[in-house]
C-alpha cells in the first residue's frame, strides 16, 4: 500500500465519505443560498434595450405634476399623508378616475366609508357644493356640468370600486390579494385599516 500527498480539504471528505460512510451536514440556509447562486444568472440587458417595452400610461391626473415627477411604474407603493380633510382622498380619487381613463384597469378599495359616500364628497368638493344647496337640490350651471362630468369619470369601464360593505373583515388579507389581482394599480382608502399587525406582508 503506498502513501500520497493530498489537500487537507480533500483528506476530511476522504474520511468522511469513504472511511465513516457519512454525510457533510449543511445548515438548510446555507443550502438554500447554495441554490439561490446556482439559479442566479445575469440578465441579457442588451435584449432588454432592444425589446420594444409597453409605454406606461399610468398618471398623477395632472400633466403638470407627470412632467414634475416621475409617472408612478408597476411596483410602486404610493403614501399620501396629511391631517384630516386636506385633499388626500379627494386626489386619490380624482388619481384613480384620470388612470381609468388613461386605459389603465384600476380598483378603488375603501375601508373607511361606503362608496356613495365618497363619491358624494368628492362631487361636493369638485362641484364646491355647499350643505345648502345639497339640502335644496338647487345649482347653479357651472356645478351642474361638474357633477356630470366626475359621474362619468367614476363610472368608467376601468375603474373598479369596493367598499367597507364587500369586504367586512379588514383583516381578512387573503381576500384583499385576491381582490386586488389582475388590477394595473390599486388605491386602498384607508390603508392603515388593512395592514395585518405584527406581520412582514
Amino acid at each position: 500500500m503506498g502513501y500520497r500527498t493530498i489537500p487537507f480539504l480533500e483528506a476530511c471528505e476522504l474520511v468522511s465519505h469513504t472511511l465513516m460512510n457519512a454525510q457533510l451536514l449543511t445548515s438548510p440556509q446555507d443550502k438554500r443560498a447554495n441554490d439561490i447562486r446556482a439559479r442566479a444568472k445575469m440578465k441579457d440587458f442588451m435584449k432588454v434595450y432592444m425589446t420594444p417595452q409597453p409605454k406606461n400610461n399610468k398618471t398623477w391626473g395632472l400633466q403638470h405634476l407627470d412632467e414634475r415627477f416621475d409617472r408612478p411604474r408597476d411596483g410602486d407603493f404610493i403614501l399620501f399623508l396629511g391631517e384630516a380633510g386636506v385633499g388626500k382622498t379627494s386626489m386619490s380619487i380624482f388619481m384613480a378616475a384620470q388612470n381609468a381613463k388613461a386605459g389603465v384597469k384600476t380598483l378603488f378599495l375603501s375601508y373607511e366609508m361606503s362608496t356613495e359616500n365618497l363619491i358624494t364628497r368628492y362631487i361636493n368638493t369638485r362641484a364646491q357644493i355647499s350643505d345648502e344647496q345639497r339640502i335644496c337640490a338647487k345649482y347653479d350651471p357651472d356645478q351642474l356640468g361638474v357633477m356630470k362630468t366626475v359621474i362619468e369619470e367614476v363610472n368608467h369601464d376601468n375603474l373598479t370600486w369596493l367598499d367597507m360593505n364587500d369586504v367586512k373583515d379588514t383583516k381578512d388579507w387573503e381576500l384583499t390579494k385576491s381582490l386586488m389581482r389582475n388590477y394595473d394599480l390599486i388605491v386602498i382608502d384607508n390603508f392603515s385599516r388593512v395592514v395585518p399587525r405584527g406581520t412582514e406582508e
